[in-house]
C-alpha cells in the first residue's frame, strides 16, 4: 500500500506530470475516507492577497508589475518591452486582490497574465496563439458550452491559447486511477 503524507495548505508544491514539472502551492488539502486529496494552484499563492491602493506618477509599467509581484510575494517572469516599457503620466492601483490589480495593469497596456509551468507570473500581449495537441482525446463536454475534458497522454493544454477553435482561459489537471485529465474552460 502506498503511504502518502497529507500536504499542508499554503505549502510550496511541485507536480511532475508526464514530461512536465508544474510549480505552485497547495491551495486546499483534506482526507475523505482513506483518500487524500489536494488542490494545487500555480504560483506562490500571493495573488489572493489584499493590497492597498497605490498611485504611480510617470512610472514605467515595468515598475508597476515589479511592485505588484513584490507586494504579493510572486515571482515575475521577464516582461516584454512592449508591455513593461509603456509610461503613463498617472496610474492607480485599486485596493483589492493582487490578481485584480495585475489584471488591471496588464489590460492597461494591452496584455494579460498567466502562471507559467515554473510558477512565475508571465505577462503577455493579449493574443490567443494556436496550440496543436493532436494526441488529446475528447472525453466529455461540448466546445459550444466552452467546457471540455480531455484524456492527457503526453502534454497538457495551456491557458491563454486556442485549442481546437476554443480559447482556453482555464485548465485544471485532475489525477486519478484512470490517469491524467485536463478540464478546459473558455
Amino acid at each position: 500500500m502506498l503511504e502518502l503524507e497529507l500536504p499542508v495548505e499554503g505549502a510550496p508544491a511541485t507536480l511532475e506530470l508526464l514530461d512536465q514539472e508544474l510549480v505552485g502551492y497547495v491551495e486546499r488539502a483534506g482526507t475523505v475516507g482513506e483518500r487524500h486529496t489536494a488542490r494545487l494552484r500555480g504560483g506562490r499563492g500571493g495573488l489572493r492577497r489584499e493590497l492597498p491602493a497605490k498611485h504611480y506618477i510617470g512610472a514605467p509599467m515595468q515598475l508597476v508589475f515589479e511592485d505588484l509581484a513584490r507586494a504579493s510575494g510572486e515571482e515575475l517572469a521577464p516582461v516584454p518591452a512592449a508591455l513593461g516599457g509603456r509610461v503613463f503620466a498617472h496610474w492607480t492601483r485599486r485596493a483589492g486582490r493582487a490578481a485584480a490589480s495585475l489584471t488591471d495593469a496588464a489590460l492597461t497596456v494591452g496584455g494579460t497574465w498567466r502562471i507559467q509551468r515554473d510558477g512565475a507570473v508571465e505577462l503577455v500581449p493579449l493574443t490567443w496563439p494556436d496550440q496543436d495537441l493532436p494526441e488529446l482525446l475528447l472525453e466529455d463536454g461540448d466546445p459550444e458550452t466552452r467546457w471540455v475534458r480531455y484524456a492527457v497522454a503526453e502534454r497538457c493544454p495551456l491557458p491563454g491559447r486556442t485549442l481546437r477553435g476554443m480559447r482556453t482561459r482555464r485548465v485544471v489537471v485532475c489525477l486519478g486511477g484512470g490517469g491524467a485529465r485536463a478540464e478546459v474552460s473558455g
